[in-house]
């Protein structure tokens, strides 16, 4: 799950370091708010849905290593 977030906050950090470079300011403070919605809206979901899986394969009725049920 670290992996995946560490790989998709170093694609925003990318993305926003080129359009600064490439575009005009003004694209570039429209676009900004909207790359990171996605990114991490992304990630929310994503860690969600595995989350869930890792879930499933545990079995609803047994415990998570987190101490948390199922």
């Amino acid at each position: 799950m670290t992996l995946v977030w560490g790989v998709g906050l170093t694609l925003e950090t990318t993305l926003r370091f080129w359009f600064t470079w490439h575009w005009p300011i003004e694209r570039y403070l429209v676009v900004s708010p909207i790359i990171g919605y996605v990114i991490y809206g992304g990630l929310l979901a994503w860690t969600f849905w595995f989350r869930g899986r890792l879930v499933q394969r545990q079995g609803a009725t047994d415990p998570s290593s987190d101490g948390l049920p199922g």
